[in-house]
């Protein structure tokens, strides 16, 4: 019995320890927002969103939004599970990787990419560029108007 339990706090402790180094247990708000405030001008958006690490293309949808008109099928298709009327406070980013899109649900009370919701009817590409402006705990992101190279 006492090795038992031995047993299972070693490996709680270690599994505790593996999700410690994981950088893809980190919430991607805060890879964002990190990103975000370590370059003053312009930022692309971390490739660790993606839970395959590597994102090829990505959507924002944003509260009653839809995907573009531009964007391929399989963004349309993820965007129909997405139910963008239950809550105004909430935000959807959807990333393609070589084979499946994952959404991911973002809060808008510390991060907007949908306070100029215009501005996000494309098709975003890794190195496309950001900007961000920060008011009242709020950090707002709108595409910058270069690609870096």
């Amino acid at each position: 019995m006492k090795k038992d339990f031995q047993a299972i706090v070693f490996m709680t402790s270690f599994s505790i320890f593996l999700a410690g180094c994981s950088s893809s247990s980190q919430p991607v708000e805060s890879l964002i927002l990190d990103a975000a405030a370590k370059n003053s001008s312009a930022f692309v958006l971390p490739q660790e969103l993606s839970p395959s690490g590597v994102w090829q293309e990505l959507i924002i949808v944003c509260p009653y939004g839809d995907a573009p008109a531009q964007a391929k099928e399989v963004f349309h298709d993820a965007v129909k599970s997405i139910d963008t009327t239950d809550t105004d406070t909430s935000q959807w980013l959807l990333m393609k990787d070589a084979e499946t899109v994952t959404t991911v649900t973002i809060s808008r009370n510390s991060l907007d990419f949908c306070a100029h919701s215009d501005a996000l009817n494309k098709t975003f590409l890794p190195n496309d560029l950001w900007a961000s402006k920060s008011t009242d705990e709020i950090t707002i992101l709108t595409p910058a108007p270069t690609t870096k190279t």
